[in-house]
């Protein structure tokens, strides 16, 4: 009687080596540009489709709604997405640098907060020199309490400021 062969399995395949970290964060930086850009995307036919009623139906009773029921949005995040959408309407430079990755949604919420003139605000934001087209300068804002007033008339001017930082954080402890 002849021993009986072991059945012999394929050897696993161990897959691509993996990524040096390097590697990882060049991946991770420009997935980041992707998804901010195509949430630019998002947000202009938002807009779009809000201003030609297609949300509009029985039981719909706004944008903000259908987001809700279709897009599985909470109300309050779509009422926020429409009124990013809307304003960047009125922003054509921020939203070409929203639309090419240089500046995130969390930024684009801000600035459209401030947002009177688009130049003065892309003015203000100065990106550092550790800022790239993947990796745009934290940033942040400063709104009055009259943002809305007018500037003529604002015994205030300037209290509105969006600053970049240089870097000086030392990156996630660990």
């Amino acid at each position: 009687m002849e021993p009986s062969a072991e059945p012999t399995t394929p050897a696993a395949d161990p897959g691509p080596p993996p990524l040096s970290l390097h590697e990882l964060e060049s991946e991770l930086l420009g997935l980041a540009g992707h998804i901010t850009a195509a949430e630019c995307g998002f947000l202009r036919l938002l807009a779009e489709f809000d201003d030609r009623g297609g949300w509009c139906g029985v039981g719909v009773r706004s944008c903000a709604h259908w987001l809700t029921w279709r897009a599985g949005m909470s109300l309050r995040t779509a009422t926020e997405h429409l009124r990013v959408a809307h304003a960047l309407t009125r922003l054509p430079r921020i939203t070409e640098a929203f639309a090419a990755g240089r500046i995130s949604y969390s930024k684009i919420r801000a600035i459209t907060r401030l947002a009177g003139a688009e130049d003065s605000v892309l003015a203000r934001l100065t990106p550092t020199p550790a800022a790239t087209p993947h990796t745009p300068a934290p940033c942040t804002t400063t709104a009055s309490p009259h943002l809305g007033a007018d500037p003529t008339t604002d015994p205030r001017p300037g209290d509105d400021s969006i600053t970049c930082d240089a870097g000086d954080d030392p990156g996630p402890a660990r």
